[in-house]
C-alpha cells in the first residue's frame, strides 16, 4: 500500500502567526512546539505515522494522541493543557497516495536507545560539554571542579576542584598521555586522568574565543598546546611542560588550535617535518605552524572572521566564517581547494557558519559536509559537487525553544556554538548527533543519507551538552542531571 503523502499545518489558536511561524508535518520529521501563557514549560508534537483515515500526534511513541484525519477548518484540541492555552487548527488536508517504500530513518542500535540506564543528580550544575574516556565519563561543573563517574554504574572515581566559584569552560583529554585539560575562568589546568591530581597549570587567553565552549588549548599524546596573553602559540611537552617553541601570531585565536592526529609525537630539534597545527586568529587570518620547529608554513588573510572550529580531513581542513562562507584548505602548501555559502550574494541575508563542521558519508559515492548557521538551521552539501544534499531548518529541529520576549530572529542570531556528533549506525549509516548547549532541552539525531529524523530525545531542563559514541549516549543537563543511554 502506498505511503499516505498527507501534508497537515498547524499553528497555535490564541494568537495570529506569520507564515514563518507555520509549521508543516510531514511524516515522521517535522516537528511543532506549543508555547504554553502559563508554564514555562513547551510540548513538542510529531506526526509518528499515517494511515488511510487516521494520523498520531505527540510527544514520543508512548505518549501521543491518535486522531481521525479532519475536514478543512476542523480544530483539534485535545492536545492542549487547556482551551486557553494551545490546541491545533489544522487544515488544508491532502488525500494523493504516491505509492513509494516507507523512508528508512537510520534507527541506532537498539543498545543505544531508548533504554535508559541511568539517570544521576548532584547538587553542582554542569557548565561543560562531557567527554568520555575509557570507561570514564568526565563532567566539569559551574562551581569549578572536574568529576570522572564510572560510566557504567554511574559511581563516582574522582572529584577535583580547580577553581571554586567559576564554572569549567570546557575540557579535553588524551589517552595516551593520561591526562584531562580544563579551562576555568582564564587558565588551564592539567589532571592526571586516573586520580584527578593537579599536575600542571598555565593561563591562557580566552576573551577572544568565539565560544565559551572553545579553548585556546590543542592536545595530543605528546604535545599540549596554549594561546598566550602575549598573543602567541606555545608548544609544550608534555612529558615535563617544558615550552618546545613560542610561536608569534598576528593577534589572539579566536578558535581551538587543532593538530593534524592525536598520536602526533616529535622530537626537539629534529628536521623531520612533524605535522602541522592550524589556528585561526580574531584578524580574520588562518594559518598552519610546523611542530617541531614552531615555523608557520602558511598564513592565509580571510574576508571575515573564522566562527567555527577547524576540522581536518585527509588532504584538507574546513572552517566556517562569519559571513557565511565554508573555506577548504589543502592542508600542506595552504591553497583554497574551494569556498561556498549556502547563501546568496545579498549580504543580508547571510548568516555565521557556527559549530563543527563534519565530514560524512552520504553514501558509498557521495561525501557530505555537514554544518550548521546562527539561526540553527542544519545543512548537508555533497563535496564532489557542492550541491545542497538536503537541509532541516531551525524550526523543524526545534532546538531553540520559542520565546515571547525576543524576536524569533533575534534570539537566533544570539547563538553562537552548536554541539554535533556523529556515530555509524547498525548499518553502517553515518547519524548526526546535534543539541544546543544551555539552550536546548532536546538532543536530535539525523541520518546523514537523507537528512530525515531519526531521534529527537527531550529531556526537562536545558541541555548542557551530550557525549555519543558506538555504544552509549549521555546527555548532561546545566542542572546537574546526567542521563546515560545504551
Amino acid at each position: 500500500m502506498g505511503q499516505k503523502q498527507s501534508t497537515i499545518t498547524a499553528r497555535r489558536r490564541e494568537e495570529v502567526i506569520s507564515e514563518q511561524d507555520s509549521m508543516v508535518f510531514n511524516d515522521n520529521q517535522s516537528f511543532y512546539t506549543i508555547d504554553s501563557q502559563r508554564t514555562p514549560k513547551s510540548e513538542t508534537m510529531s506526526v509518528f505515522s499515517f494511515d488511510s483515515n487516521t494520523f498520531k500526534l505527540g510527544n514520543n511513541l508512548d505518549d501521543f494522541e491518535t486522531f481521525d484525519f479532519p475536514q478543512k477548518k476542523k480544530v483539534v484540541s485535545t492536545l492542549s493543557r487547556d482551551d486557553s492555552t494551545g490546541g491545533l487548527e489544522v487544515f488544508d488536508v491532502d488525500e494523493e497516495f504516491v505509492e513509494e517504500p516507507a523512508p528508512d530513518f537510520g534507527v541506532l542500535p537498539t543498545s543505544l536507545f531508548p533504554k535508559q540506564n541511568y539517570a544521576l543528580s548532584y547538587a553542582a550544575g554542569v557548565s561543560a560539554i562531557p567527554i568520555i574516556d575509557g570507561d570514564k565519563l568526565i563532567v566539569g561543573t559551574d562551581n569549578g571542579s572536574v568529576e570522572a563517574f564510572d560510566l557504567n554504574s554511574g559511581a563516582t572515581i574522582w572529584a577535583q576542584t580547580i577553581r571554586r566559584g567559576y564554572p569549567v569552560r570546557s575540557m579535553k583529554c588524551s589517552s595516551g598521555a593520561g591526562v584531562v585539560i580544563a579551562v576555568c575562568l582564564d587558565a588551564m589546568y592539567v589532571l592526571n586522568i586516573c586520580d584527578g591530581v593537579k599536575i600542571f597549570s598555565s593561563p591562557v587567553l580566552v576573551e577572544a574565543m568565539i565560544s565559551h565552549h572553545l579553548m585556546p588549548v590543542g592536545l595530543s599524546d605528546s604535545v599540549l598546546v596554549q594561546g598566550t596573553a602575549e598573543k602567541s602559540c606555545c608548544i609544550r611537552a608534555l612529558d615535563d611542560f617544558h615550552v618546545v617553541n613560542n610561536t608569534q601570531l598576528i593577534s589572539a585565536m579566536c578558535c581551538e588550535p587543532v593538530l593534524e592526529t592525536q598520536s602526533m609525537c616529535f622530537t626537539v630539534g629534529d628536521a623531520h617535518d612533524s605535522g602541522n597545527l592550524y589556528f585561526a586568529t580574531m584578524e580574520k587570518t588562518v594559518g598552519a605552524i610546523i611542530v617541531n620547529s614552531g615555523r608557520i608554513r602558511f598564513e592565509i588573510r580571510l574576508n571575515s572572521k573564522v566562527t567555527t572550529p577547524i576540522t581536518v580531513h585527509s588532504q584538507f581542513f574546513l572552517f566556517g566564517t562569519e559571513e557565511g562562507v565554508i573555506h577548504c584548505i589543502d592542508r600542506f602548501g595552504g591553497e583554497s581547494l574551494f569556498q561556498f555559502s549556502p547563501f546568496s550574494e545579498s549580504m543580508q541575508d547571510r548568516k555565521a557558519i557556527i559549530g563543527e563542521i563534519r565530514v560524512v558519508d552520504i553514501d558509498n559515492s557521495y561525501t557530505g559536509i555537514v554544518f550548521c548557521d546562527e539561526s540553527s538551521n542544519v545543512f548537508c552539501v555533497v563535496k564532489q559537487d557542492l550541491t545542497e544534499s538536503w537541509k532541516l531548518t531551525s524550526q523543524v529541529l526545534n532546538l531553540v525553544p520559542r520565546r515571547k520576549s525576543v524576536v524569533w530572529t533575534e534570539y537566533t542570531r544570539m547563538i553562537h556554538f552548536i554541539q554535533t556528533d556523529v556515530v555509524r549506525n547498525e548499518a553502517g549509516k553515518h547519524i548526526l548527533f546535534i543539541s544546543i548547549p544551555n539552550v536546548s532541552k532536546s538532543v536530535v539525531g539525523i541520518n546523514v543519507a537523507n537528512g530525515r529524523i531519526a531521534y529527537d530525545i527531550a529531556v526537562d531542563q536545558a541541555v548542557a551538552g551530550f557525549v555519543v559514541d558506538e555504544e552509549s549516549l549521555i546527555i548532561t543537563l546545566i542542572d546537574g542531571k546526567i542521563i546515560k543511554y545504551g
